[in-house]
Parts: structure tokens; C-alpha cells; sequence
């Protein structure tokens, strides 16, 4: 996992990689390092979190959603089209 505390376009918290081997997806792994960093920006009082997410990429678009990110924005870059999400911490 990789992430940033301000975004380049928002200046918000935001994940910029979360990556499982192939090998290992499907098994939680995911979810549970997303657990982790969400405790961590609580602790760290962030109110949310940003993530940019390849709009064709349907299985990370199901699983952000599934953690409560909901789509803000979506935009093209570098002839791709992207989909912001954010979570809102409480």
C-alpha cells in the first residue's frame, strides 16, 4: 500500500496503491490492509480519504464501494477515464 496525506488536485488524504499478488486476492487481504490504514487516519484525526480508480477497472471499482467510497468526480488522464471516490470518516 501506498498513500499520501494531500492529494495533488484536493489536498485530501489519499490511497495512491493497494496492491495484492494475484496469488493472494480474494482471501481478505485487501480489505484487512485497508482496515489498518483507515485506524491509522483515525488516529491522525482525517475526517476522509481520496482514491482515484480506472473506471474499466470493475472489481476495484466493487471493492472501494463496498468500503463505503462513494464517486465524487471522474475525469480523463492520459486518454483514460478516472473515477475519483472518497470516504468519509467518522
Amino acid at each position: 500500500m501506498d498513500y499520501g496525506m494531500s492529494s495533488p488536485r484536493h489536498r485530501k488524504p489519499w490511497i495512491s496503491l493497494l496492491a495484492v499478488h494475484k496469488k493472494y486476492q480474494g482471501l481478505g487481504y485487501a480489505k484487512k490492509i485497508y482496515m489498518l490504514y483507515e485506524e491509522l487516519m483515525k488516529s491522525q484525526q482525517v475526517n476522509c480519504i481520496h482514491i482515484a480508480v480506472h473506471s474499466t477497472n470493475k472489481s476495484a471499482v466493487n471493492f472501494w464501494t463496498s468500503l463505503g467510497f462513494l464517486q465524487f468526480d471522474e475525469r480523463i488522464y492520459e486518454d483514460k477515464v478516472l473515477l475519483s471516490f472518497e470516504k468519509v470518516l467518522h
